[in-house]
Order: structure tokens, then C-alpha cells, then sequence
């Protein structure tokens, strides 16, 4: 059974090594960590599995990139819960503000700044 009282977080990247790898780092510090592919499938898995406390987004995917799932998701949740974009891109802190995004984490990214800039984003 998994520790509810952890908060759920949605890893949204269609690069699966650094997908797992960021999974598996969440769950040792007891998140529930759900993941998908492209920001189709993740629409589709909030739709299922409910909102997460935060959301770890890639912004280039196929079928569905972090630009359009960030609108969609907006238009149909609202601010419901923290974005933090993970991109390759320089400049990063631009690429958060064009989709209001409340974080970014700039690729490649040690495990201690993933850790500490999720602990920043989830209510305490």
C-alpha cells in the first residue's frame, strides 16, 4: 500500500531513461509517482487518476508538447497545481514564464536540485 500521505507527482517526459531515473529518485522519498509519455497521455492520466500536487513537465514531446498541455491543462483546471518545466533550452526561466509555469529545472539537473525544488513547490 502506498503512503497517501505523500503528495502525487506527474513526471511528463518522452525521454523514458530520465523519466525512470526521476521516478524512482521521487519514490525513495515516498511520492507517489505517476508518468507519462506526451501531454496527451497526461491529460488523459489526470482525468483518470485526479490532479497531482505538482507537475515535472518536458516542453518538447511528441503528439502533445509542454506548450499545448500547459493551455489545455490550464483551460480545464485552472492553476490547480505548480508546474515545473525540466528543458535543455538556455534560457530556461523564459521558457517557464511563457507558460506561467511556477518553476523550471534546466537539463541536465542533479538530484538535490530536483529534490529541493519539489519540496519548494508541494504544500508543507
Amino acid at each position: 500500500m502506498m503512503d497517501q500521505s505523500k503528495a502525487k507527482i506527474l513526471i511528463v517526459d518522452d525521454q523514458i531513461d530520465l523519466t525512470m531515473l526521476i521516478k524512482e529518485e521521487l519514490e525513495e522519498k515516498n511520492y507517489q509517482v505517476l508518468t507519462a509519455g506526451n501531454g496527451q497521455e497526461a491529460l488523459d492520466i489526470i482525468a483518470h487518476e485526479g490532479l497531482p500536487q505538482l507537475i515535472l513537465l518536458d516542453m518538447n514531446m511528441p503528439v502533445m508538447n509542454g506548450w499545448t498541455f500547459s493551455q489545455k491543462f490550464t483551460d480545464i483546471y485552472g492553476r490547480a497545481c505548480p508546474i515545473v518545466i525540466m528543458t535543455a533550452a538556455d534560457d530556461s526561466p523564459t521558457r517557464a514564464m511563457e507558460i506561467g509555469a511556477d518553476s523550471y529545472l534546466g537539463k541536465p539537473f542533479e538530484f538535490e536540485t530536483l529534490n529541493k525544488t519539489v519540496e519548494s513547490m508541494l504544500p508543507q
